[in-house]
């Protein structure tokens, strides 16, 4: 019985580890927002101080993500400085589009994860943009992984970085396997349609046509209402808006127009304004990173 048992104890069965945060992190990143391994030369001296060093491109911006691993090496830090962030910042202003001549930022994102260490948020707060022109825009957050506390040096009074609520909330829910971590397409905003544009100029040619079929006079033509059918249906009148109390005109007029030339042009205004802003940001804001 005793060789049996001096036999089990020689016997090594694997244990299976768990990923530290910092490895679950970028696996999430990976999956969920859309950031890749993919190396860029130019990111050579982030990849030789940090554990993991991910990028995403939405076909107008250039974001970076710099995670410290503090579980795997406790008391690791970011080693180099704000001019070292910025250099490199400016050699990836490449990655990133122009839009009419105007040079789209590259964001650069870096996250210790681990116990919080004195003096680890002032330390952090270097790490923040230049001036309010320059293109490159560094920021930091400190992942406490026993108190489950996140720092955003991105916090400013009531705004939170959209990435500090997602750590958040991986920190306090439960880990999901591997087999359930597949990474998304994200699909450049260049190419998204302009969807909440074309719903709007629906609205305004749906409205256009209630004032031609329900008017209450018209101009020259049918398709030319008067001010008095303008007034009926929401119209913006002085004595209507401090007399009467009726605010609500305040936003029911920019709806309505007095003929189809008026239409057209409001129109053709707004789609290209419209388009424009939604490959600058993205459908969902890539700028919200910070």
């Amino acid at each position: 019985m005793s060789d049996l048992g001096s036999l089990l104890s020689s016997i090594k069965i694997p244990v299976a580890t768990q990923d530290t945060f910092c490895t679950y992190l970028a696996k999430q990143f990976i999956a969920k927002k859309g950031f890749s391994a993919a190396f860029v030369p130019e990111l050579a001296p982030l990849t030789a101080v940090c554990d993991s060093v991910l990028t995403f491109s939405d076909g107008m911006t250039f974001s970076i993500l710099c995670l410290i691993d503090g579980e795997a090496h406790p008391g690791k830090s970011f080693d180099l400085t704000i001019s070292d962030v910025q250099a490199i910042g400016e050699s990836c202003l490449k990655y990133a589009a122009k839009v009419r001549r105007r040079q789209m930022p590259v964001f650069i994102k870096i996250i210790e994860i681990g116990r919080s260490q004195g003096g680890q948020q002032q330390r952090l707060k270097q790490f923040k943009r230049k001036s309010l022109t320059s293109k490159v825009v560094p920021s930091a957050m400190a992942v406490d992984t026993r108190s489950e506390e996140v720092w955003d040096s991105g916090k400013r009074l009531f705004l939170r970085g959209t990435y500090a609520k997602f750590v958040e909330k991986l920190l306090t829910n439960p880990r999901e396997p591997d087999s359930a971590l597949v990474p998304r397409i994200v699909a450049s905003s260049e190419r998204s349609f302009p969807i909440l544009t074309t719903l709007i100029l629906v609205v305004l040619i749906a409205i256009f046509a209630v004032e031609v079929q329900y008017g209450v006079s018209f101009g020259k033509d049918k398709l030319s209402p008067t001010i008095a059918t303008l007034a009926a249906l929401g119209g913006l009148s002085g004595s209507l808006v401090h007399q009467s109390g009726e605010w609500w005109r305040l936003l029911s007029a920019p709806f309505l127009h007095v003929n189809p030339s008026h239409l057209l042009m409001n129109a053709v205004a707004l789609f290209i304004a419209g388009a424009s802003l939604n490959i600058w940001l993205g459908r969902r804001g890539s700028a919200q990173f910070m």
